[in-house]
């Protein structure tokens, strides 16, 4: 009877333990009871490094888990199970932010401005914020580039080392006179400079004074070049036309079309009429010294 109520005690205190150790996993999951949390997805362009159970935090406080990840359509997809209490509104941002240099992740959720609930089986989206190991990565590269300059910092070097011995101070020594002669040649003309600049500032001025008020004569100025540019357009395409008729008239010159051209190209018929014009010049030149010689008048 004695041993019976043992282990009645020893299955009692068993029960206790295994409902203890319950109670705990649940706590420490946060586990509630169905009717007090929600289900949303959001969409990520990736979920690198986030694991089911990764806590969800809206404004740095805890309110829900990541319940599940999976890939659907060409989209990374996160389901976010949380608290009756978050609302979800148009304009809510979720990221994937680090909580820790290991690269350990959540759900960090910011509300925005209240409004209208999204609808719980709307597909949101989200943003990712590289953790460390990306930044690490970005690091790597970097480091590769600065191993890069070193190498060819120590060829530098080592080619200076090749050189005549005191050719690198003669450099130096170089570089420091020519610093010193630009400094001493900008402290010289400082003044000059200032005077400069401050004539300069003055014809500006002078300028702007004239210029004051004229606008209308400008406007009008403007507008009597452009009328005369347009009417220098207009000679010039006459005068271009001119030029086409010209060419025109010197090919069939050329050719030996019409009178000119059976002329250039007849050198005899070229001869008589350059004799004919020479009498008739002179028979002209006659006529003018002695008109009597060829017209007589009487009266009577």
């Amino acid at each position: 009877m004695a041993s019976r109520s043992r282990e009645i005690q020893v299955g009692i205190v068993f029960l206790l333990a295994v409902a203890v150790l319950i109670s705990g996993i649940l706590w420490f999951k946060e586990f509630r009871i169905g009717g007090q949390f929600y289900q949303v997805v959001v969409a990520f362009e990736n979920t690198s490094g986030l694991q089911s159970g990764d806590a969800v935090e809206v404004q740095g406080v805890t309110s829900g888990q990541v319940s599940r990840i999976f890939y659907e359509d060409g989209r990374a997809l996160v389901g976010l199970r949380l608290d009756r209490s978050v609302n979800i509104y148009p304009e809510t941002k979720f990221v994937i932010e680090n909580v820790g240099i290991m690269g350990q992740k959540l759900v960090a959720i910011y509300p925005g401005p209240p409004g209208t609930p999204v609808s719980e089986d709307t597909i949101l989206t989200g943003e990712y914020q590289s953790g460390i190991p990306a930044l690490m990565a970005e690091l790597g590269g970097a480091l590769e580039s600065f191993d890069k300059l070193a190498d060819q910092l120590e060829g530098f070097f080592g080619a200076l080392e090749d050189t005549e011995p005191g050719t690198v101070s003669r450099i130096l020594h170089n570089t420091e006179r020519l610093t010193e002669d630009l400094a001493d040649f900008l402290a010289a003309t400082r003044g000059d400079l200032r005077e400069v600049v401050g004539n300069f500032n003055v014809a500006m001025e002078d300028l702007h004074e004239v210029l004051d008020g004229r606008g209308e004569e400008f406007g009008t100025t403007l507008e009597s070049a452009n009328r005369a540019m347009a009417r220098l357009d207009t000679t010039l395409a006459q005068m271009e036309v001119t030029m086409q008729r010209t060419d025109a008239i010197l090919a069939r010159v050329e050719n030996g079309e019409g009178t000119l051209g059976r002329l250039s190209q007849d050198e005899e018929l070229y001869n008589e009429l350059r004799g004919t014009m020479t009498d008739a010049r002179a028979l002209l030149e006659d006529l003018k010294a002695d008109p009597k010689k060829y017209f007589k008048f009487s009266i009577f």
